[in-house]
């Protein structure tokens, strides 16, 4: 299972039981079954119920993201180590990065060389540094892929976000925390398997 699904289930669990005890409230108070006092007493046992639920899946939601993270990192560190080792790649990198500094590169040629690159932090620095003066710049500057430190900040973003609305609240007529909790879900949407954002 992706970091994605795993997320998304989560999500969409939370989302459930928030439903589940908003609607078990409801049904509650328009039943006519409770003294005032004896409902009060319901909501507050659902609630406390609920918020134990709650701070289990903000847990497990966190958990996810820090090892997606984690996983982003020693593959980031991987490619890069590996790259630095390969005189080969070194070799081509630097006659591209030349290419680049000359003007040499068509766009179509430039898609093609970050085709090649993208997955190395590294030489995509090198390669947005190569492009400081380049008259095509602003052109090519649209192919480039989102830097490493970009990519990071992404799963600070995540992590923001699913301690902000998957958390205990207090659940009678809490639509306002339902419909945050759906919005969670449409962002997840915009991101790939390992929770970056999709380019």
């Amino acid at each position: 299972m992706s970091f994605k699904s795993e997320l998304q289930s989560v999500v969409t669990i939370h989302q459930n039981d928030l439903n589940s005890v908003i609607k078990q409230i409801k049904e509650m108070a328009e039943g006519g079954n409770y003294t005032p006092q004896g409902l009060e007493n319901q909501v507050k046992e659902i609630n406390a119920e609920f918020q134990e639920t709650a701070e289990k899946n903000q847990q497990r939601g966190l958990q996810i993201i820090s090892q997606a993270e984690e996983y982003f990192k020693n593959r980031n560190q991987s490619n890069t180590v590996n790259n630095l080792r390969d005189p080969g790649y070194q070799a081509g990198l630097a006659n591209v990065l030349k290419m680049i500094e000359k003007g040499a590169l068509s766009e179509d040629d430039f898609k093609d060389v970050i085709a090649a690159y993208k997955d190395d932090a590294l030489s995509m620095k090198s390669i947005r540094m190569a492009l400081g003066e380049n008259r095509n710049s602003a052109v090519f500057a649209q192919y480039i892929p989102l830097s490493r430190e970009d990519k990071l900040e992404v799963f600070e973003q995540l992590r923001k976000n699913v301690a902000k609305f998957i958390r205990p609240v207090s659940v009678d007529n809490n639509y306002a925390a339902l419909m945050s909790i759906g919005w969670l879900q449409e962002a997840l949407k915009n991101l790939d398997d390992n929770l970056q954002l999709i380019e």
